[in-house]
């Protein structure tokens, strides 16, 4: 799974990927954010990938109108997706967007005079570095950070816990999952298109479920619904290999044992359950301190 995302040992180059990982995942925290299932945001980042691709080496059509083009290209076609997806939920949309994402695969090996087949799409002209990825993670994470604060977060809170409360409140939970399916197909489509120009190439296997692994990886891992999700669960899962590097060839039962302790210790997430762990010390610290102050108000003890 890690050479999915694979890691070339620079400073620049760890700091590109944690921004391409945190971006990605952002497009799969919308939707799970608002209690939708939805796993298709894989098959949209391929799809902005390919858009780059074609438009760079058959067309020598640079970044600017791809990433025009591909976000607006892959909400339209969400959008033609939503309505007969809208009234599916769990493992029923879960397993759609599973068929969703191999129907994609086959698409981009087969259609070769298009995507180029089981080769890809190579010689992309990279054009973008740590100056465009930085100010995207950082657009996209001030604008998760906003909704989370705003009527819209709330309603995404009401949704994902309790969806029949959310109704009986007015909240149309039917239409706020599907619009949140078509932003995140959006999003996706931008940050495939940001992937291929970095990488210089779209190969069909890197956007399948080793990828989709990833990227549920990095949002669970960072939190559910906490805008700063992504960026911590990136963070970690892009350094962890590093730093178990020394095992070698087992260190990917070394990764996957540390991300099952993580998961275990703080179901929430990194930032959900470390806010927790913060708060509960914090609370403690200043129950003790009043105790310490005042000695009046330490719970009496029952004498035998």
């Amino acid at each position: 799974m890690i050479a999915v995302l694979g890691f070339g040992g620079s400073l620049e180059t760890l700091l590109a990927l944690l921004c391409l990982n945190a971006l990605l995942a952002y497009s799969g925290f919308i939707p799970i954010s608002g209690g939708s299932f939805s796993l298709s945001f894989v098959a949209f980042v391929g799809f902005g990938a390919y858009v780059a691709g074609i438009l760079s080496v058959d067309h020598g059509i640079g970044l600017a109108p791809a990433i025009i083009v591909a976000p607006i290209s892959g909400a339209l076609i969400a959008l033609a997706f939503a309505k007969p997806l809208e009234r599916l939920s769990g493992m029923y949309l879960a397993l759609v967007s599973v068929a969703i994402i191999s129907i994609f695969k086959v698409l981009a090996i087969n259609l070769t005079s298009l995507t180029g087949g089981a080769l890809g799409k190579l010689g992309i002209a990279p054009a973008i570095g740590l100056r465009v990825l930085i100010p995207a993670v950082a657009i996209v994470a001030g604008a998760m950070a906003l909704v989370q604060h705003s009527a819209l977060g709330r309603a995404m809170r009401m949704a994902r816990s309790d969806p029949l409360a959310a109704g009986s409140m007015g909240i149309n939970v039917v239409r706020l999952r599907m619009w949140l399916f078509v932003a995140s197909a959006g999003l996706a489509s931008g940050g495939g298109v940001l992937r291929a120009y970095y990488y210089g190439s779209v190969i069909p296997v890197d956007y399948s479920f080793d990828l989709l692994v990833v990227l549920l990886a990095i949002v669970i891992l960072g939190g559910i619904g906490r805008w700063a999700g992504p960026i911590v669960g990136a963070l970690v899962w892009t350094l962890l290999p590093e730093w178990l590097r020394p095992m070698e060839r087992w260190r990917d039962v070394g990764i996957g044992l540390v991300l099952l302790v993580v998961i275990l210790a703080l179901p929430q997430g990194v930032v959900g359950g470390g806010g927790d762990l913060v708060n509960r010390a914090r609370n403690r610290y200043q129950s003790r301190r009043q105790t310490r102050d005042d000695p009046a108000k330490t719970p009496a003890t029952s004498e035998l």
